[in-house]
């Protein structure tokens, strides 16, 4: 029905400009390698549901690691499900619709996204069990 792999492993790279130069920031995140509902079931709330206990897992490792990021690669049609939990497209010029606009068919690109687990903590996302049940009665 559905099913979901995540990694934390990597580091993700940021490049900030000060007067004095440019230079990088490592921040450790985790990537959503694998997540999906099987389409019989999509549109059930199922795939929120299981997100709500991933960002809580995600909170977890943050409370423990410091991760700061969740990265995912999407395809086409799952861009918007994602935005709706509070993704973001890593360059928002490169969507699915800007493709679409000059004819290109965007079912074998993907389209990199990431969430900051300050974002998750302000939509009240917490490492503790009892806001995964709060989350569950709201579907």
């Amino acid at each position: 029905m559905s099913w979901f792999l995540f990694l934390n492993s990597w580091l993700f790279n940021s490049k900030y400009k000060k007067d004095d130069g440019a230079y990088t920031v490592d921040r450790p995140y985790i990537n959503l390698a694998y997540f999906a509902i099987d389409q019989k079931y999509q549109g059930q709330g199922i795939g929120r549901a299981l997100m709500m206990e991933f960002f809580s897992m995600c909170m977890v490792i943050n409370l423990y690691t410091g991760v700061q990021l969740i990265y995912l690669e999407s395809v086409d049609e799952s861009v918007g499900f994602y935005k709706k939990l509070g993704y973001q497209l890593v360059d928002p010029r490169k969507s699915p619709e800007a493709y679409q606009e000059y004819g290109n068919d965007t079912s074998e690109i993907p389209f990199p996204m990431l969430i900051k687990t300050t974002v998750l903590n302000d939509m009240g996302h917490t490492p503790y069990s009892s806001n995964t049940l709060q989350h569950r009665l709201k579907i």
